[in-house]
Parts: structure tokens; C-alpha cells; sequence
């Protein structure tokens, strides 16, 4: 990962996956959670949006990132990844 120059970036996880997938299908979805007030938290803000997942319930965090994870791709083996969630504004979500 260290090596490399260039990268594409997505949304991804469970949540995000069964929730775009119902609203795909027609059912209606909210998604709740905290995102930085950074260029990747309003990248997954507008991608929900346009995925026609309500963001109502999205609140922002002044202060802190948004948590992402890194994955270098593999044509084999599982891939090394970085995971950047601690002290993002997730963590800070009950707060």
C-alpha cells in the first residue's frame, strides 16, 4: 500500500450495501450516523442522496473525519488493509 500512486474511492459496508440495495428495490430507507464535515463524509452524504437513502437523520461533525478504510487490491490472498475509524466522528456519535 505504501507504494502506491493512485486510488478510487466507493462506499461500502453492510449497512450501506442492504440499504441501497431495499431502496434500489423500492422499499423506503434512512440511513442514521455522524460524518466529518470533510470532502469523504459529504461524498457518502451525496451518494446516499442520490441513491434515494433518506439523510434526515445524518448529522455532521465540525471537528472531526470522517473514519475510511484503505484496501489495496489483490489478484490473490486476502488484501492489506487501514482501517482510520478511531477518533472519527462516528466515535463521536453519542456524544
Amino acid at each position: 500500500m505504501e507504494d502506491g500512486k493512485t486510488f478510487s474511492k466507493g462506499i461500502a459496508g453492510a449497512e450501506v450495501n442492504v440499504g441501497t440495495g431495499l431502496a434500489r428495490l423500492g422499499f423506503e430507507v434512512d440511513f442514521l450516523t455522524k460524518l466529518g464535515k470533510d470532502p469523504f463524509g459529504q461524498y457518502i452524504y451525496k451518494y446516499l442522496q442520490n441513491e434515494r437513502i433518506g439523510t434526515e437523520h445524518i448529522t455532521f461533525d465540525e471537528e472531526l473525519n470522517t473514519g475510511i478504510m484503505l484496501k489495496n487490491k489483490t489478484k490473490e490472498g486476502d488484501p492489506i488493509t487501514a482501517y482510520y475509524r478511531k477518533g472519527s466522528a462516528f466515535t463521536n456519535f453519542l456524544h
